[in-house]
């Protein structure tokens, strides 16, 4: 085989390798719109993602090119990277979203399915649970009335009981209007 041959083969791999390292930072890409995370997660990806790439390009050039650095393997990388972020990017990624956006609502769907029963028994008992603490709440205040000390001890123990169930209260609300 010629030199000239030899060394478009060598270009070709290195334009493949560019294409593999854009199509790796696209799953990172995806990754990051379907899960959101802080800066440190972003930050640790991102030194994960170069060391990775690292490795793929050292791996290319010592596997094509007998690990001699030429200036036309970097230009090959930089050719494969541009080519594939303007022919196929917008494509994957966005398929990829329309992909994760329905396993997302097929699974919400499931988890509603199987919570239902739950939720509905949590509104059943939401009633009872809720006259049982207003009359809680009315003895507290009851007991607070008829004797000074003792019943001011009692109303702190029948307060805080209060405070849990119109905690309860609020979050029996918040369930009622999701559901």
């Amino acid at each position: 085989m010629s030199l000239i041959v030899e060394q478009v083969y060598i270009f070709l791999y290195a334009v493949l390798a560019g294409g593999i390292l854009a199509f790796l930072y696209d799953i990172l890409r995806i990754k990051r719109r379907a899960i959101k995370t802080n800066v440190v997660i972003l930050s640790i990806e991102d030194i994960v993602y170069w060391l990775l790439s690292a490795i793929i390009v050292f791996f290319t050039v010592y596997n094509i090119n007998d690990g001699q650095m030429r200036g036309f393997i970097f230009i090959g990388n930089i050719l494969g990277v541009t080519l594939y972020l303007s022919l196929f990017s917008r494509i994957v990624i966005a398929s990829s979203m329309l992909v994760i956006n329905f396993i997302k609502k097929v699974v919400f769907f499931i988890w509603k399915v199987i919570t239902y029963p739950f939720r509905l028994l949590f509104k059943i008992l939401s009633v009872p649970l809720r006259f049982i603490g207003r009359c809680f709440g009315k003895l507290g205040r009851l007991l607070f009335r008829i004797s000074g000390k003792a019943a001011h001890k009692a109303k702190g123990a029948a307060g805080s009981g209060v405070k849990k169930v119109k905690v309860w209260g609020k979050f029996i609300r918040k369930v009622r209007k999701k559901t």
